[in-house]
């Protein structure tokens, strides 16, 4: 049996560590025929972990964010990461998802909401090891796409997709749920997260 060495490289765990992100916010409204553009960063810092009743080792997430580059972080909550053989999973506002599914293997999929009560999602690994461009210096050279949602046409977008990156974890997610009408104002939400910087 080879061994799963993806694991830990796309979903690593380790008190201490911090990612920063960048993040902006289309916000479209058809009525008022504007686009409200927002942008401010998050920052998520591991601060320890603990057994849960189940016996699996949880990290407890520090989320904060800031509006002025990160001179100020204000508290936003906590969320708690875990990861055994099988799967990686993020439990935020009482929401447990199925972030990534072990082993890897290009085009795998499995429900990432078949922890919660939440309608099924279906989530796909592709472009797996692949290299992947946040910006001209940002550049990383392992990388998987997971898809959460590709469904484009003339009048809806409805797509949803997070990026990790072998040694660090998530470093895209995009979220787009926009509504054009023809003749029509777009309306909806475009949220684009990016990596910035961390000490990983």
């Amino acid at each position: 049996m080879e061994p799963e060495i993806n694991i830990p490289l796309y979903a690593p765990l380790e008190i201490g560590k911090y990612i920063v992100y960048n993040v902006k916010n289309l916000s479209h409204d058809n009525f008022k025929e504007s686009t409200d553009t927002t942008y401010f960063q998050i920052r998520e810092t591991i601060e320890s972990d603990f057994i849960d009743n189940a016996g699996n080792k949880v990290y407890k997430t520090l989320v904060e964010t800031s509006k002025d580059s990160g001179s100020n972080w204000i508290f936003l909550r906590y969320a708690t990461l875990q990861r055994d053989n099988y799967s990686y999973q993020r439990v935020e506002d009482d929401i447990r998802k199925v972030k990534l599914s072990f082993p890897f293997k290009e085009l795998k999929s499995w429900d990432a909401n078949q922890m919660n009560t939440l309608p099924s999602q279906k989530a796909k690994i592709t472009n797996l090891d692949q290299s992947y461009t946040i910006s001209r210096d940002l550049v990383f050279s392992n990388t998987v796409i997971i898809d959460l949602g590709n469904e484009v046409d003339p009048f809806f977008q409805n797509v949803e997709s997070e990026v990790y990156a072998a040694g660090i974890g998530l470093i895209e997610r995009k979220l787009i749920d926009v509504e054009t009408q023809p003749g029509k104002y777009k309306d909806g939400n475009e949220y684009i997260q990016t990596y910035l910087q961390s000490n990983w």
